[in-house]
């Protein structure tokens, strides 16, 4: 449509005039766009027309413009194909001495007529060097072209099997292999076992082109630090700081970063003060084709801010995905909402900044920051705030980008498609609804930050509902007051809150004091009567028991780090001791359990070791009956079978038994546990938990409970676990 452009700026113009006398006319401008297309190439020079823009009165509908603003791909300060777009394709062509008719098609296309349109270009021919199908191409390229694709020659054998390989090594088809970072491709394809390095650097030179054409023409900026540099609007400590926190993994404060850079980029877009752009442009015409065609620069610093805040914006999803997946919403706990809160808080800092603003929203998001500060505030008072959050963030979406499209797209669908529409009446309100919807999908899904926010609110609202229909209220009371930050403590390292007799017991706390001194105390970590308090919940609650698993094997890591031994490893084993810790002492009074770890095919290793025999099934032995124990099996059963063995062997002393015979006796306690139906488990971290679960239990056995009511210690002190 030659007039394509030129309609456009009729319509830019009569809606700078006043943007909010003509909104109707910027809904259907976007409507057109978005379900017309839009076509720009550089020698536009369309960087002029978004300057023009945005010098217009936009602070009124500032949401509303950003939504158009963004179907321009024209947020570049290179016009054509200068630097590195302009070597990568000319090397590309050069490597075949111009005779690959594709690349050459590909350098001319983009070093004269230069547009967003060569991203599909580019990915295309990435698809065709795949499968060899020419289809991927022939709507692109002209007829010669078309024959010289199906005739797969010398420049396409080497590229496919390559792009076959990739795709091998990465693991997925050409679709996926086309968003994979160059320098990535490049390693890979550096590591193929194979001489043919001109393919190889063609491969490359693909994959690092689509990089440069995505960065230009959409948001998909690599190197953002260094456009921000560019731009001159930011300090380098504040961009450097930004760096800093996104190679760290600190999604919550990079994020508040770039929100400060946001809003450093809107001031600069509504600043009322008109702004002129700089440009350095000149002209070359392409003497073999006859095509004119457009390079240099242009500088403006209202354009420019707006492109960096796109950009910005998609980094800022992105953060905000990570800070999500961090919160675990398969239950939820005090904790959790606090953090739900602090998330839901930058999105209503975003949307903010993004021109949306809503009263109920924010009303809503005040009463759940109270609510915080109230213990006795129930699930179902969680679940309405929600729900009244959730319903001001669909009015948002319905203000912002449903209300106000809905009477324009019934008038202009049928304008751009006319022929599905006269053709039946019946299907062509369906068509309508349906190119709506269309409409709809794509506007919400470019949308920043609201449609997540939607999406984040529907799961905690279900993962509280789960929990109203799974447990009982005083299970959900429990959980809610579980802080998981309140469980586990290493012996060899500092940890306020947890550091007193109340969380660790007298024993732990005192052994910890002594390892934090400097003495020789065996590595370990204590488990807090944080989970004594919460077991029942803990047991409820398969989420909970799998972190709470998690978070041992971490542990359990980190003393395999220490010792150099391994958890179950029978070669090396590391075995643990296990036992109860209370604030007041309760000597003997609760189950202790030593060399927790063992099973047969780990004893039955160690006993092969020089002079270990012996020793490896009295360990072995001694577990065994306290696993008994704690279920009630008297000492005087255990002690018959060392009588009995005895008097068999004709020994004294324990210590004249063989390792064999000692292994012997170890299975007769075994079979002790058999007989009273009392299952041993082997797998090793399966027994670590059960046992952690038996010292918990021995807390409500009758001789604690005697001993407590003999010194009147109050029940609810509970155990940690050593």
């Amino acid at each position: 449509n030659e007039n394509h452009i030129k309609n456009i700026r009729v319509w830019l113009e009569l809606i700078e005039y006043s943007p909010l006398t003509f909104r109707d006319l910027l809904s259907a401008l976007i409507i057109h766009l978005r379900l017309g297309g839009v076509f720009i190439s550089d020698t536009d020079l369309f960087q002029r027309d978004v300057t023009s823009l945005l010098n217009a009165d936009i602070k009124p509908i500032f949401k509303h413009i950003k939504q158009l603003a963004r179907l321009f791909p024209v947020y570049f300060n290179e016009i054509g194909a200068e630097g590195e777009l302009r070597e990568i394709t000319t090397s590309m062509d050069e490597l075949s001495h111009r005779n690959d008719r594709l690349i050459h098609f590909l350098r001319k296309q983009i070093h004269t007529e230069s547009n967003n349109t060569h991203i599909e270009l580019a990915r295309n021919i990435v698809y065709y060097w795949y499968d060899g199908n020419a289809e991927h191409l022939k709507p692109l390229v002209p007829r010669d072209v078309q024959l010289y694709l199906e005739e797969k020659g010398r420049w396409f054998k080497g590229a496919n099997e390559m792009m076959q390989q990739l795709c091998q090594v990465f693991n997925c088809g050409p679709e996926h292999l086309s968003t994979v970072p160059s320098h990535r491709i490049r390693k890979r394809l550096n590591e193929l076992p194979t001489d043919n390095t001109i393919d190889k650097h063609r491969l490359y030179s693909l994959f690092r082109l689509l990089e440069l054409l995505r960065e230009k023409y959409s948001f998909n900026t690599v190197n953002l630090s260094t456009l921000m540099q560019k731009s001159g609007f930011f300090k380098l400590t504040e961009i450097e700081n930004l760096t800093h926190l996104l190679d760290h993994s600190a999604p919550d404060r990079a994020l508040r970063q770039v929100y400060l850079f946001m809003r450093q980029l809107n001031t600069v877009i509504t600043d009322e003060t008109k702004t002129e752009g700089w440009e350095d442009i000149y002209h070359k015409r392409h003497i073999a084709i006859g095509i004119p065609s457009m390079y240099g620069k242009y500088r403006e610093p209202k354009f420019e801010a707006m492109g960096i805040t796109f950009r910005l914006e998609k980094l800022a999803a992105h953060l905000m995905d990570l800070l999500i997946d961090s919160i675990n919403l398969d239950y939820i706990t005090a904790k959790t909402l606090r953090r739900i809160h602090v998330v839901i808080e930058l999105f209503r800092q975003g949307l903010e900044l993004d021109g949306i603003s809503d009263q109920g929203f924010n009303s809503n998001l005040k009463m759940f920051r109270f609510s915080l500060n109230s213990a006795s505030f129930s699930v179902g008072q969680y679940i309405n705030i929600l729900q009244f959050m959730l319903s001001s963030v669909r009015e948002i979406i319905s203000k912002y980008f449903l209300r106000v499209y809905d009477g324009q797209l019934r008038i202009i669908i049928p304008q751009l498609f006319p022929d599905e529409i006269k053709a039946d009446a019946a299907q062509g309100k369906q068509f309508i609804v349906k190119k709506s919807e269309e409409f709809y999908r794509e506007m919400l899904s470019s949308a920043f930050l609201v449609q997540m926010l939607d999406a984040f609110l529907v799961r905690i609202l279900n993962s509280f509902r789960q929990m109203v229909d799974n447990y009982p209220e005083e299970i959900i009371r429990s959980i809610m007051s579980y802080n998981t930050d309140l469980v586990i403590s290493p012996l060899n390292r500092e940890s306020a809150e947890m550091d007193n007799k109340i969380f660790l017991g007298s024993k732990a706390y005192f052994l910890k004091k002594l390892s934090l001194l400097g003495f020789p105390i065996p590595p370990g970590f204590v488990l807090t009567t944080e989970i004594f308090r919460r077991r029942e919940a803990i047991l409820s609650n398969p989420h909970i028991e799998k972190e709470l698993d998690q978070m041992v094997r971490k542990q359990i890591i980190n003393l395999e780090r220490i010792t150099g031994q391994q958890f179950g490893n029978p070669n090396n084993p590391l075995l643990l001791s296990v036992r109860s810790g209370t604030a007041i002492s309760m000597p003997g009074a609760m189950n202790t359990y030593l060399n927790v770890g063992l099973n047969d095919d780990i004893v039955e290793t160690l006993s092969k070791q020089p002079n270990f025999a012996w020793t490896s099934w009295d360990c072995y032995r001694r577990f065994l009956q306290s696993w008994g124990m704690a279920y009630g099996i008297s000492r005087d059963v255990f002690d018959q079978v060392m009588i009995d063995f005895k008097l068999k062997y004709k020994v004294a002393q324990k210590v004249e038994f063989t390792g064999e015979q000692m292994r012997e006796m170890a299975f007769s306690y075994k079979d002790i546990l058999q007989k009273h139906n009392i299952h041993f488990k082997d797998e090793p971290f399966q027994q670590l938990k059960q046992v952690i679960f038996n010292v918990l239990k021995s807390w409500d056995s009758d001789r604690a409970i005697v001993y407590r009511e003999h010194l009147q210690i109050a029940d609810e002190w509970g155990t940690a676990v050593i």
